[in-house]
């Protein structure tokens, strides 16, 4: 029989594919995948730092050097292979984490135009959350308000979780705003393999903030709102 670890390549590219619903997703993540081990030579629990770095930054089947977004598709295909190891509890450790990623412009915001704005929130969520998605199901709401919403994908059971992923997919999706109410709404979306450092960082700020769980909504002076706040109710305290 096949070794744990290869029939949880094969069971992480069945995740992928429900996830996204795109053949070209799953053999873009297989490619790589099966490059990186291939020219490796090594099983996942013998692979270090090092070695990841190497097939990041190394040349390609073109014999070009890489491109940044290269590298950091490289990068987040092999750590999200993985992540899903250690959810599978085959692996306790992702080489990945060592390896600096190249630094990425954050979306843009969902919202309104500047004349319309009347206030701006910044909203920690996490795809899975019950009252997340509570308040997303009422953006427009929020939006009528004249309240701009900035999202920060915030998978707050860390990066082992089924959250984590999902959220890497609606960051690397050509329509954020689409993917994040698909995912709110368990469907599926397009998505491409792309450098996700960023919900690392994101992560690792919520951490250091301290947040005990999402929505968190900070406010435009600083205030932290730990929790869901109805559209009427956070458009009177942003009011007073």
């Amino acid at each position: 029989s096949l070794p744990a670890w290869e029939r949880a390549f094969y069971a992480f590219l069945a995740e992928k594919e429900r996830r996204s619903g795109s053949k070209r997703t799953v053999d873009a993540y297989s490619r790589t995948l099966q490059r990186f081990f291939g020219t490796l030579g090594k099983p996942p629990d013998q692979v270090t730092s090092q070695n990841v770095f190497a097939f990041a930054h190394g040349r390609g089947p073109s014999g070009r050097e890489p491109a940044l977004v290269t590298i950091g598709a490289r990068l987040a295909c092999v750590s999200s292979f993985y992540r899903f190891l250690i959810r599978m509890k085959i692996l306790d450790s992702n080489p990945c984490d060592m390896v600096e990623r190249p630094r990425v412009s954050p979306s843009p915001p969902r919202g309104l135009t500047p004349e319309d704005i009347r206030h701006s929130v910044t909203v920690f969520t996490d795809v899975d959350c019950t009252y997340c998605r509570r308040l997303h199901s009422q953006i427009d709401a929020y939006l009528a308000h004249g309240i701009e919403v900035r999202y920060m994908l915030y998978p707050r059971n860390g990066p082992a979780s089924r959250s984590w992923g999902i959220s890497e997919d609606i960051y690397c999706s050509s329509d954020r705003n689409k993917a994040l109410t698909a995912a709110k709404l368990d469907r599926s979306f397009q998505t491409v393999a792309c450098d996700t450092s960023v919900i690392q960082d994101t992560y690792a700020l919520g951490q250091e903030i301290g947040f005990s769980g999402t929505p968190a909504i900070i406010l435009e002076d600083g205030t932290l709102i730990g929790g869901y706040l109805p559209p009427d109710a956070l458009n009177q305290r942003l009011n007073n």
